[in-house]
């Protein structure tokens, strides 16, 4: 499996990742709107909390990734450039 590969396969699994949690904190915010017994609503706004800050560490997980990622690419294609500098008919 190439890099470019590999950086896909994970960019598909942190989607996937927030889709069930967005899903998820979709479902207990509706449940949160009828519910009227005063423990469950604490249980839901306990959940959602937890949920929310699942979300916000994939996201920040996600954005760290992707800077790493990119990062990772650009110096292995500087390199690679700067190995084919002197061959002929090098592609810059």
């Amino acid at each position: 499996m190439t890099s470019s590969e590999r950086l896909q396969q994970s960019q598909q699994d942190l989607e996937a990742q927030y889709d069930l949690l967005s899903g998820k904190l979709s479902r207990l915010k509706e449940k949160r709107i009828i519910e009227t017994d005063a423990n469950t609503l604490f249980k839901l706004d306990t959940e959602i909390q937890a949920a929310e800050r699942e979300l916000e560490k994939l996201r920040s997980v996600s954005c760290s990734n992707c800077f790493q990622n990119v990062d990772r690419i650009y110096h292995g294609r500087s390199t690679e450039i700067s190995g084919l500098s002197g061959k002929k008919g090098a592609i810059y």
